[in-house]
C-alpha cells in the first residue's frame, strides 16, 4: 500500500511530496533524500525506494516514510542549494548555527530555518517523530551517524562495505544531523554515497545496506 501526501510548496512552487511505504508498525522511519539537488546518486535511490518490493516485508513491523526530493527546485535545477541559494542542510535552527558561510556553496540563509523547505522538514519530523532518519547524500562513500545509532550504522556497513564515521570531517552547523542526532537524540544516518558510479550501481550497491538496517530498527530498541 502506497500513499502520496503534498506537505507543501518549495520556493519555486514545486510540489514536495512524501509518501508513506508500510503501516501496521508502532514505529516510523523517515528516509530522506534532494536536500543537496545536485546529488543525483542520492536523489535516484531515495526515489527507487518507491517500487522496491523488498519493503512489503516491513509491513507490521515499521511505518516508512519517504520524502524523496526535499529540494525540488535545486533538483531541477540541478545546484546544492535551492532556489534562494541556501543550503538547506546549514539552515536547521541548530545551537551552532551562525549567519557566515565556510565556504560559498555553504549558505545558511539569512536566519536559522528561513527557508520553506527547512520547516516542511522540521514539522514533518515533529509530526511523525521518527525513530530514526535516514538521509541520502553524495560526498565520499561512508556511513555518519549522529546520535544513538553506532550499532545501525556498523549494521548497514556489512552491506555496502562503507566506512562508519560519527564526524564527517569538517565543521557542519546547521545540520540534520546535529539539530536531530545530537540535540535531540533522534538516530540520524547520513549515506554518504559515491558519485559517478551510475545509478545502477550505486543502487544494487546499496538497496540491501539500506533495507537490512530497516530490518535492524524494526527488530532493535537500541540502535
Amino acid at each position: 500500500m502506497l500513499e502520496k501526501r503534498l506537505l507543501g510548496k518549495s520556493f519555486l512552487n514545486k510540489d514536495i511530496e512524501l509518501f508513506s511505504l508500510s503501516f501496521g508498525g508502532h514505529r516510523n522511519v523517515l528516509l530522506l533524500g534532494g536536500v543537496h539537488g545536485d546529488e543525483l546518486e542520492a536523489v535516484y535511490i531515495a526515489e527507487r525506494f518507491l517500487d522496491f518490493n523488498e519493503i512489503k516485508k516491513l509491513n507490521g513491523l515499521l511505518n516508512v516514510y519517504l520524502l524523496p526530493k526535499l529540494n525540488p527546485d535545486g533538483c531541477a535545477l540541478k545546484t546544492r542549494q535551492n532556489a534562494r541559494d541556501v543550503d538547506l542542510n546549514r539552515n536547521m535552527p541548530t545551537k551552532d548555527w551562525f549567519p557566515e558561510a565556510l565556504k560559498p556553496k555553504y549558505n545558511p540563509g539569512t536566519f536559522a530555518s528561513s527557508e520553506v523547505e527547512t520547516n516542511i522538514l522540521i514539522n514533518l519530523i515533529e509530526e511523525i517523530k521518527p525513530v530514526c532518519i535516514i538521509s541520502f547524500h553524495c560526498y565520499e562513500p561512508m556511513i555518519n551517524y549522529n546520535g544513538p545509532c553506532k550499532r545501525l550504522a556498523e549494521k548497514m556497513s556489512i552491506y555496502n562495505s562503507y566506512k562508519v564515521v560519527s564526524d564527517i570531517g569538517y565543521p557542519t552547523p546547521g545540520s540534520l544531523g546535529t539539530w536531530a542526532g545530537i540535540e535531540r537524540n533522534i538516530p540520524v544516518i547520513t549515506l554518504e554515497i559515491e558519485r559517478g558510479c551510475g545509478n545502477d550501481i550505486v543502487w544494487n550497491l546499496n538497496k540491501n545496506a539500506i533495507f537490512e538496517g530497516l530490518k535492524f530498527i524494526a527488530e532493535n530498541d537500541e540502535l
